[in-house]
């Protein structure tokens, strides 16, 4: 299993993720999400170069997006384990694709009526989200296969269009969207997110469990043993993901200066001049 951490390939062993660890109380399953990530960056750019347009590559999008879907309802029918539902990169792959839309429409003509539309969208697919996990929640026990359905099979692509909708909400000047995203506590919390994430499921199964009982016994509050370990953790986290950001991935930032890209292209040049051949 760590030779496949190493190579970001540790989702293609699903038996072994839960128990993937440094030791007994540091976990490291979360890192599945960063292999399917660099799965998928490994994919686009092949799909970008091959595609070539842009009305090729929201097809593409589409089609990608609508056929993971369509895998994870007939995984999930066939009875296949929800973890290896969850970790698989083409069974997640709406995630990515409907970010790649999404950064094409950006560059396209039609990003004023996104924008338009995007608040709308989150908060159908949000309302949806929310109201079929509670239905869900009350009938699990009566019929599981058909709360996997929802929550291994069609919940993701809600979530991955509420977000895009988000994003594309936040990117109009102006908006709600906007003024909340543009919080400097927010932005300094983006700044050191990838940090964070990494770091703090670390933190969280090293000491937490731990930390909790021992404010249990000074308190004897849940309430406050349960806050109080939170918020240390959280706490934590945010030190050593300001630490790594400081002392190792701004290092790596620098490099980017090696590998520029047309702005002209991008900014100025028509839409489909950023993807024809």
């Amino acid at each position: 299993m760590e030779w496949l951490a190493v190579l970001y390939l540790q989702n293609l062993r699903p038996s072994g993720v839960e128990s993937f660890a440094l030791g007994p109380h540091i976990a490291l399953y979360h890192l599945t999400t960063l292999a399917m990530e660099e799965q998928f960056y490994l994919v686009w750019p092949a799909i970008v170069l091959f595609v070539g347009t842009t009305k090729g590559l929201l097809r593409a999008t589409l089609i990608g997006s609508v056929g993971a879907l369509v895998l994870r309802l007939v995984l999930v029918a066939s009875g296949v384990s929800p973890l290896a539902i969850h970790i698989t990169t083409i069974c997640r792959a709406d995630s990515f694709m409907l970010g790649g839309a999404m950064a094409l429409l950006y560059r396209s003509t039609s990003w004023a009526r996104v924008m338009k539309w995007a608040p709308w969208g989150f908060v159908a697919a949000r309302g949806i989200f929310a109201g079929m996990n509670a239905i869900v929640h009350t009938q699990v026990q009566a019929a599981p296969r058909q709360g996997l359905m929802w929550s291994e099979g069609t919940s993701y692509t809600f979530l991955a269009v509420g977000y895009a909708c988000l994003i594309a909400w936040s990117l109009k000047t102006g908006s709600v969207g906007s003024w909340i995203f543009r919080r400097g506590w927010l932005r300094s919390l983006g700044k050191y997110s990838y940090g964070l994430y990494v770091l703090h499921v670390l933190v969280l199964s090293a000491i937490a469990l731990p930390l909790r009982a021992a404010l249990l016994r000074a308190t004897h509050s849940k309430a406050a043993a349960v806050v109080g370990a939170g918020l240390t953790c959280f706490a934590i986290s945010i030190v050593a993901a300001y630490a790594s950001y400081q002392l190792y991935e701004k290092h790596f930032l620098k490099l980017k200066h090696h590998f520029d890209y047309s702005r002209k292209t991008l900014n100025h040049g028509s839409p489909e001049d950023a993807f024809t051949r």
